[in-house]
């Protein structure tokens, strides 16, 4: 931040002496005039990086016998990480579930899980193990995934799920069950966390 600033500095100085420079050179004073006025110079403020944080993911498939379906799954899951769910939600139903176990994330509570492993996540590794498509469009895997959280340390989880669609292939639900095979027993809720 103070780099950012002092080049800033740096860069108005070697602005206003070419601007001088120039107002020296310029013949007669309507000239010097008009360079005066040209140029505004506004009070300086602090540049703070636009760039959001997102995790890093990586996906890998042990299954290829359906490349797009795992092209969408890969796509899903970069949309799931992004620190902006605009994409995410295009994706899903507006009456979009999420079920694991007994419970379940609905719409928006979905979309504050995705979030909140946005922001409490270094980076997800996934494999997935086991892809499957059945003749109406429901996607069925197993995949295992290695979540380093901002702290270092790390959980394991291996998870069942069903992903299902409406009539335009936008997602209506996943039904999953998942279970914690490394970590700390408090991680065993990463799959459905919202805060």
């Amino acid at each position: 931040m103070k780099l950012k600033y002092l080049s800033i500095l740096a860069i108005t100085s070697v602005a206003t002496s070419l601007l001088l420079t120039t107002g020296v050179q310029a013949q007669g004073e309507n000239q010097l005039e008009k360079i005066h006025s040209s140029i505004q110079f506004k009070k300086s403020e602090p540049i703070v990086s636009s760039k959001v944080y997102e995790p890093s993911l990586t996906v890998e498939f042990k299954d290829n016998a359906y490349p797009e379906t795992n092209q969408y799954l890969t796509k899903l899951f970069k949309a799931f990480l992004a620190s902006d769910q605009s994409e995410l939600k295009t994706m899903l139903t507006t009456d979009f579930t999420q079920k694991f176990g007994g419970e379940e994330n609905r719409g928006n509570a979905f979309i504050q899980h995705a979030s909140t492993l946005s922001k409490q996540l270094k980076s997800m590794d996934i494999v997935f193990e086991d892809v499957n498509i059945d003749s109406d469009g429901t996607i069925s895997e197993i995949h295992t995934v290695t979540a380093t959280k901002l702290n270092g340390k790390s959980a394991i989880l291996k998870l069942y799920a069903f992903y299902y669609f409406d009539n335009t292939g936008k997602l209506k639900k996943i039904d999953e069950l998942s279970t914690l095979l490394h970590g700390a027993k408090a991680d065993r809720d990463l799959g459905s966390r919202t805060s």
